[in-house]
């Protein structure tokens, strides 16, 4: 068994896999909207800011915290980000499940994490 070729057999799953196409669909759909762009290009990028700050091992602002929370709200209001949102979502906990399963299987020690 080669690892390369067993990489690029789950490459191919992930890119077939449901949560994938779904989450092509509904991005191109609502990225067809360049407002809709714009405003979950500015909610990624302050989220970004906030998770940066708290690797750096930062206290994030509690206003930039609220801020996103209203934002997010504001967005998820909108049926079609909602559904975006809601697409990235099971893609990304498509990929987290997949990272574990990697990780128990060559036996990587989370306790050194935490």
């Amino acid at each position: 068994m080669n690892v390369y070729d067993k990489s690029h057999e789950l490459a191919r799953a992930l890119r077939e896999s449901e949560e994938n196409r779904e989450l092509k669909k509904i991005r191109s759909i609502v990225c067809s909207n360049e407002k809709n762009k714009e405003l979950i290009r500015d909610f990624k990028t302050k989220q970004f800011e906030i998770q940066a700050e708290q690797l750096a091992g930062k206290e994030p602002d509690k206003v930039k915290i609220e801020q996103i929370q209203n934002l997010y709200g504001i967005l998820t209001a909108n049926p079609e980000i909602g559904k975006y949102f809601e697409a990235e979502y099971k893609f990304e906990r498509l990929i987290s499940d997949i990272y574990k399963i990697l990780g128990e299987a060559i036996d990587i020690e989370n306790d050194l994490i935490k």
